[in-house]
């Protein structure tokens, strides 16, 4: 079996979606707490996707600003939408979309690759600065997600780079809550569920480098309108 774009950023899709469902449903969490779980598990296949989706786009595209510029438009009007599923208020600065983190992590490859040739260390300056831009506006998997953007820029040609990069920066995600585990003893397996992200890699090997059914706008418009339904939902 062979995927094209479209059937990734399908798949990409439903497995936001079921994140999303098991992340904004207080019955799931307290009620049916395994199948919160193993929703929570298909969601980290999503990110990867997107990122993967977005370097592709990234050497496939005509005009990388008006990318960009699609990417910065739908990161603020899916801002409120966000901030009312998860936060249930129209405002919360603690932490943005991932539409932010996507058009960060554009911009960290669009200048890397500007200067990489000419000056590495300019190139290089830009990619740290553009990761600590994420952490300070606070955006959904901040530098790591920037870095993981990067990473499917930078070894686009080397799958064994590629996973080794993924599962070291996935694997950051649970230094902090495994150290919590051993020094309190009490474990608490959503803390450790991001490494599984890396199992998105074996669904992207099946890309056969091919559009399939032209969808340009459908993540675009899909994630503010189930961010919204979820939030009326859970109301």
């Amino acid at each position: 079996m062979r995927l094209t774009n479209t059937n990734l950023k399908i798949l990409a899709i439903l497995f936001m979606l079921i994140d999303h469902i098991a992340a904004t449903s207080s019955y799931l969490y307290n009620e049916k707490y395994v199948v919160y779980i193993i929703m929570r598990i298909i969601g980290r296949l999503a990110f990867p996707i997107f990122a993967f989706l977005l370097v592709e786009g990234f050497f496939h595209t005509r005009n990388r600003h008006k990318y960009l510029l699609r990417l910065s438009i739908f990161a603020l009007i899916s801002e409120v939408p966000f901030d009312l599923a998860f936060y249930r208020t129209y405002i919360e600065l603690s932490h943005q979309n991932v539409f932010f983190t996507l058009s960060i992590g554009l911009i960290a490859i669009m200048l890397f690759d500007k200067y990489v040739e000419e000056n590495f260390s300019k190139a290089f300056g830009y990619l740290v600065l553009m990761g600590f831009t994420s952490l300070i506006l606070m955006t959904d998997y901040n530098i790591i997600g920037v870095l993981i953007i990067f990473s499917f820029y930078y070894y686009r040609s080397d799958f064994r780079k590629l996973f080794l990069a993924l599962t070291i920066l996935n694997g950051l995600f649970i230094i902090e809550p495994l150290i919590t585990i051993v020094t309190s003893g009490t474990f608490n397996f959503e803390t450790i569920i991001q490494i599984f992200a890396v199992l998105a890699l074996f669904l992207i090997k099946l890309y056969n480098h091919e559009r399939g059914y032209p969808l340009k706008y459908l993540f675009y418009i899909f994630y503010p309108a189930h961010l919204v339904i979820l939030y009326l939902i859970n109301l």
